[in-house]
């Protein structure tokens, strides 16, 4: 066992004294600060050294830096920094160690004997050049350890020939100031989770408020933060140590502290919302307690207030969405069959139910696009809430088909009022289609009924309406249509009357039956009605048109194929308008049809049509005499025209 000198009680006495008054002094250092320099100066008294290194432990343990160094003066410091090496901020490795005195907190000469084990943080060819430098051999190294870790080391440099009498009180001044150290690291970690807490308190776009509660029981606002002060306008000043009544209102204030003992007595978070007014306007908020347990019983509360009010008015739109038509404003058919259960009740009868369905929605979508095929249904939908009280019910149940709930109504107010919407209705016009709706009705009148079968028969005299209207519907559709597109151009009656007359002639010629020839004859009138979707300012615009112009124009083929079909006095032509402009080389369109492939209606159309413009002119190109359009078609007979209409239709005219 190593041998300890003894030392007389006097010194050891002078010595206890040194390291109390020394030791009290640093801990009345400010929070997180040590002076270095104090302790390794202290140091050096107490042993009576030279000088004194004093090396401290970085953050993660991996290294260590020195601090201070007392007893050298400024320039042996500047002088060491320059010709040798780094001393004052260095950093060094922290090397592993056997054994050993070193952590035993035991002091230990470093000769040319010992181990290298017992080392300093400092490595020891550093340390050889630093003591050849200052002219002091083999130093004393202790190291400063609490808990099995390393804290740092000092380096205790003698005068040569000196040693340390006694390492006890230099071992017990080192034991403190590990003590010291391990307070400063603690200072340190409270310090970083301050600034962390109060990142995220004064970061966080919640509202908070800490709440004490005193041993009384009594509830107390500790402090809030800046989102709290710019949602209540109310500083952090005005609050601190009042009650919450006296900072929210008595109301407000008063709920709050339920809800708060009620988590306090719980040591459970609870939350719940509130609507407020702040600043003139309704806000929701939902606020979350959170107990603060210290010794088993709550101290504080955390209250966390997040403004949801557009959470709510989002959550509010998915829910009116969810159960409502968002063209009509009208419910939906999921909705309808709730509410079908709903007015089940005896109290709701009689209950009239009317089916409606829209006529000729599909002829708009066709001829006129969806856009104007949405604002049929919305006047749709306007008709239908015509004459409405407060307890009637609007649903949407399908693309062109409405249902509504009348609670409370008898069969003759329901037929009334589709009546009203039948009159109503006569007046109303969608561009040049006056809109049309097929209704049915039937009344529950008792309980005992079922209301499946209520449905069928509303449904059924729905469905028998549309039957007895949908024709006149569409013919007076097709009227509209054609007077739509006569008065958006001044010459399409003559043109149409013009090519109608040709293309009878021609298919006479060829020995068509009647039934062809009828149908020519409509095809002279209608080919072109798919023109009544292009805009007037384009049909009639003078000169040549541009690309996009031209290519919505062409459209005009197919948006008049899609009208003929769904109106059944025209069906039959249905190909035969889409194919009128199709040419004998394959060179036409829509499809790029050639030869026999183009329907031989369609090839008559397409060669009377282009002689009629040919001679009447356009707003897009001049007029030219009857010889000049027969050399036309002369000349493109086996490319744009059948080579054996055309010489048929120029013997005709000739």
């Amino acid at each position: 066992m190593e041998s300890r000198k003894v030392v007389s009680l006097p010194d050891i006495r002078e010595a206890m004294h040194f390291i109390a008054a020394a030791v009290t002094s640093y801990f009345a250092f400010p929070f997180g600060e040590i002076n270095y320099e104090m302790i390794a100066e202290d140091l050096r008294e107490l042993a009576g050294a030279d000088f004194v290194v004093f090396n401290v432990t970085g953050s993660d343990g991996t290294y260590t830096v020195t601090r201070a160094a007392a007893g050298l003066s400024e320039d042996s410091i500047q002088s060491a920094e320059t010709s040798v090496f780094p001393l004052i901020g260095e950093r060094w490795s922290v090397q592993k160690v056997r054994g050993n005195s070193h952590l035993r907190r035991r002091l230990v000469r470093l000769d040319e004997t010992a181990d290298d084990t017992y080392n300093t943080s400092i490595p020891r060819r550093t340390l050889k050049q630093l003591s050849a430098m200052v002219g002091r051999d083999h130093p004393y190294c202790i190291g400063i350890h609490y808990d099995g870790s390393c804290l740092g080391d000092f380096l205790i440099f003698m005068l040569p020939g000196a040693d340390i009498p006694d390492p006890e009180p230099v071992e017990l001044f080192v034991n403190q100031i590990s003590t010291l150290l391990l307070r400063k690291q603690t200072e340190e970690y409270l310090q970083q989770v301050n600034r962390e807490y109060e990142t995220v308190f004064q970061g966080s776009h919640d509202a908070i408020m800490l709440i004490g509660i005193a041993d009384y029981g009594a509830l107390r606002c500790q402090r809030i933060n800046q989102a709290f002060e710019s949602v209540t306008g109310i500083s952090a000043e005005q609050v601190s140590g009042k009650s919450l009544q006296e900072i929210l209102g008595e109301e407000f204030g008063s709920n709050l502290e339920a809800m708060c003992r009620k988590s306090a007595e719980s040591r459970e978070s609870t939350s719940f919302e509130q609507e407020l007014i702040i600043g003139g306007r309704s806000a929701v908020f939902h606020t979350v307690l959170n107990p603060v347990i210290f010794s088993g019983r709550a101290v504080q509360i955390i209250a966390s207030s997040r403004n949801i009010t557009e959470q709510k008015r989002k959550e509010a739109q998915i829910l009116h969405l969810s159960i409502h038509d968002p063209l009509t404003g009208f419910c939906n058919r999921s909705r309808y069959f709730e509410s079908l259960k709903a007015c089940s009740s005896p109290d709701d009868l009689p209950l009239s139910v009317i089916i409606a369905d829209v006529n000729g929605l599909k002829l708009v979508n066709d001829a006129f696009g969806h856009a104007l095929g949405d604002r049929l249904i919305q006047h749709a939908a306007d008709l239908l809430a015509y004459g409405s009280s407060p307890h009637d019910h609007y649903f949407r149940i399908g693309g062109d088909e409405f249902a509504l709930l009348l609670p409370r109504t008898d069969q003759n107010t329901a037929v009334r009022r589709m009546d009203a919407i039948r009159r109503k209705a006569q007046f109303t016009a969608v561009g040049p289609v006056q809109v049309s709706l097929a209704l049915g009705s039937c009344t529950r009148t008792s309980a005992d009924q079922s209301l499946d079968s209520i449905l069928q028969q509303a449904e059924s005299a729905m469905y028998t309406a549309k039957l007895s209207e949908s024709r006149a519907f569409r013919s007076n559709a097709l009227k509209q249509l054609m007077r739509k597109l006569q008065s958006s151009t001044e010459e399409h009656a003559r043109h149409t009357e013009t090519v109608r007359r040709l293309a009878v002639r021609l298919g006479s010629l060829l020995g068509l039956s009647g039934m062809d020839l009828d149908a020519l004859g409509l095809l002279g009138i209608y080919h072109d009605i798919g023109k009544i979707s292009v805009d007037p300012e384009v049909l009639n615009k003078p000169g040549s048109l541009e690309y996009e112009e031209r290519v919505i124009i062409r459209r005009h083929c197919e948006v008049g194929y899609r009208i003929a079909a769904t109106i059944q006095e025209i069906s039959s032509i249905a190909e035969d308008i889409l194919s009128h402009h199709e040419r004998w080389d394959g060179s036409g369109y829509p499809q790029g049809l050639s030869g026999p492939d183009i329907p031989l209606r369609a090839r008559i159309i397409a060669l009377c049509d282009a002689y009629t413009v040919m001679i009447q002119g356009t707003y897009h190109q001049r007029a030219v005499s009857h010889e000049e359009a027969l050399d036309q078609i002369r000349m493109l007979s086996g490319r744009h025209f059948d080579p054996e209409l055309a010489s048929l239709f120029i013997s005709m005219s000739g």
